[in-house]
């Protein structure tokens, strides 16, 4: 009875030889127990097991230095999550040699990307998971990538597709075929290589050629895409001066959402204060009063509604009011900074010349209907008219201009600035 507990060792499952290694996993059963010859479980390793914690690793390969000691850069043999980040310990040492090796986590750091997010704290899509967490899709989990992401919930209507009547947008590019039976709403964002005159109206930084699955653009109803947009983060000291830009999906009822076609957008950017900034390829854009805070936490990240008269945003008559609600002001077809109607780089005359060298016009016909996926298709129903009924210069340009807030001669060659510094 050598620990004296009024057992006979035959029979005693806490009666070890302090000099013996009875599990043969290279730590003397004495400094497995903490020399007390007695297994306190939670605290001592197994003296006869040679895995105490049944994590694939060996209690002498957790502590390599036998010592009985959790030391610096040793996994604890008595627990299979000896970080407490939600990984147990043969999860993140995948091949059990007890090294940390490329490609695997560390089983001893509780913030294995050192981000200062704790690893338990990375479960961004709430999934319970935090291995299935890959925020800013670049083929690395969140938990391994120090890379900073932020999200915004914003909602926007466009004047274009916007239905009075129903309190949301058409979805008429979505809706519409091409010849070869894909839909007009393209795959890819279109602003990385939208030239217009000779110039490139969106320059991204850090985001760009977003796409999108093909079953994303079969969703009908409220949620189905009406087309992408471009946003920007710019700096809270200067407002000039762009941060990130990327391109994300605008549904019929103004939610903006990601490549998902669902989610808050996510930016790559570190969690800070923001001017964000909303445009289009043929609207005016708009961009809120002041910075805005952004987080990391998903579930309740920021909401702005440029649709509501409440919401403030940069400048003067940024929005057109449509009924209740705000509209980013169409027919802004050359995609830059001004909505024009008569003079020098009238908006007008681009659809004009888009319609009279057509190549299925070949007669130059002023009343040509152009079909495809246009800038010059400004009501967004996937079709580009010069004049006639329908036609995407009435309403979208000259009565846009002509009963401009700011246009309080009404003449028709005012010329209406988009509302970003």
């Amino acid at each position: 009875d050598d620990d004296n507990d009024g057992v006979n060792d035959d029979n005693d499952v806490d009666d070890f030889n302090k000099n013996s290694d009875s599990d043969g996993d290279g730590i003397t059963d004495d400094v497995e127990t903490g020399g007390d010859a007695s297994y306190n479980a939670g605290v001592d390793s197994n003296p006869l097991d040679t895995d105490t914690d049944d994590d694939g690793l060996a209690d002498g390969l957790e502590d390599s230095n036998q010592n009985g000691s959790v030391d610096e850069g040793e996994t604890d043999p008595s627990s299979n999550d000896s970080d407490d980040d939600g990984l147990l310990d043969n999860e993140e040492d995948a091949n059990l040699n007890g090294q940390m090796d490329p490609g695997e986590s560390d089983p001893t750091n509780p913030d294995d990307d050192n981000d200062g997010i704790l690893t338990v704290d990375e479960d961004t899509n709430g999934s319970g998971d935090v291995t299935d967490d890959d925020t800013d899709l670049d083929g690395i989990p969140d938990y391994m990538d120090p890379d900073p992401f932020v999200f915004v919930s914003m909602k926007a209507f466009l004047q274009g597709p916007f239905v009075a009547s129903a309190g949301m947008m058409h979805d008429s590019l979505r809706v519409t075929l091409n010849g070869n039976g894909s839909r007009y709403v393209p795959l890819t964002e279109p602003y990385t290589n939208l030239t217009l005159l000779g110039g490139h109206p969106f320059v991204h930084l850090g985001g760009g050629g977003e796409t999108i699955h093909p079953n994303i653009l079969n969703v009908t109803g409220p949620n189905a895409i009406v087309d992408w947009v471009f946003l920007e983060l710019r700096s809270k000291s200067d407002p000039t001066y762009e941060v990130f830009t990327r391109a994300a999906l605008l549904q019929r009822d103004g939610d903006i959402v990601d490549l998902d076609g669902v989610s808050p957008v996510v930016f790559r950017a570190k969690t800070d204060d923001y001017y964000i900034a909303l445009r289009h390829r043929n609207h005016l854009g708009v961009m809120t009063a002041a910075p805005i805070s952004l987080t990391r936490d998903k579930p309740n990240a920021v909401y702005i509604d440029f649709s509501s008269p409440s919401t403030l945003t940069w400048g003067t008559n940024s929005q057109k009011t449509v009924g209740s609600v705000n509209v980013l002001w169409a027919g802004n077809a050359d995609a830059n900074s001004v909505l024009i109607y008569q003079g020098a780089n009238a908006d007008r005359d681009f659809i004009f010349f888009d319609v009279f060298l057509d190549e299925e016009n070949p007669n130059g016909s002023f009343n040509h209907i152009g079909h495809g996926y246009r800038n010059s298709d400004t009501n967004m129903d996937g079709k580009f008219i010069y004049q006639g009924i329908g036609n995407d210069v009435d309403n979208m340009i000259f009565f846009n201009v002509l009963f401009y807030p700011g246009n309080v001669g009404s003449v028709i060659n005012y010329i209406v600035n988009q509302q970003l510094p």
